[in-house]
């Protein structure tokens, strides 16, 4: 019995692939041809070496909580991998702290290597604020509940902005005098902002 084979391409490139056909020949008998398919791969497998951005340390955006930017993708260390892919789970915005990146890089051939980076979203955006209007009141006129000549309203790129209302009354035995309103608003990562409103109570009509 001798044996033969033939080969047959399916696919080049650096991952190769053949069919080897395998015949047996059986000298006694030559019409016995009995044969099968041997299936051979040829390919690199080692996988990509690469080196991923160092950790990132960037300022939210202004109107975003978080800042939208693009990582650079890893650096490959070698020419023997083709056919490279690369993936990662980085979002389009990091959000306000840390994020770890998994880049994944994918050869033609299947081989894989995966490298992490951090991405530190600083949150150092002031809130806004705005106070209501000073105003001149007569001194007749109740001053038990402040909100009734307004509030302050605050707003910030990210939620949980707070603000805290200190006030401080100088007035003479008759309520003439200010009533001074100070506001503060504070953000989440601890940025802030403050205004203030005047309230003065005057004898409007000094013969009442």
């Amino acid at each position: 019995i001798t044996f033969s084979y033939i080969d047959q391409l399916l696919s080049s490139g650096i991952c190769t692939t053949y069919i080897r056909t395998w015949t047996a020949v059986n000298a006694c008998s030559q019409s016995q041809r009995p044969f099968f398919q041997q299936f051979i791969e040829v390919k690199n497998q080692d996988p990509p070496v690469i080196t991923c951005p160092a950790d990132t340390v960037v300022n939210a955006d202004a109107n975003t909580c978080g800042k939208a930017f693009t990582l650079p993708d890893p650096k490959l260390g070698n020419n023997c991998n083709s056919g490279v892919t690369i993936t990662s789970n980085a979002p389009g915005v990091f959000p306000v702290g840390m994020t770890f990146v998994v880049f994944t890089v994918k050869d033609s051939c299947n081989n894989t290597s995966t490298c992490t980076t951090k991405v530190t979203v600083l949150e150092n955006v002031p809130p806004t604020i705005e106070c209501p209007p000073n105003v001149t009141i007569s001194c007749g006129e109740d001053t038990k509940d402040l909100n009734d000549f307004g509030t302050a309203s605050a707003d910030d790129n990210c939620p949980g902005v707070v603000i805290n209302e200190t006030v401080n009354r100088a007035q003479d035995d008759c309520g003439i005098g200010t009533i001074t309103r100070d506001f503060l608003a504070t953000d989440a990562s601890g940025n802030t902002a403050s205004c203030r409103q005047v309230i003065t109570v005057s004898n409007i009509d000094p013969l009442d």
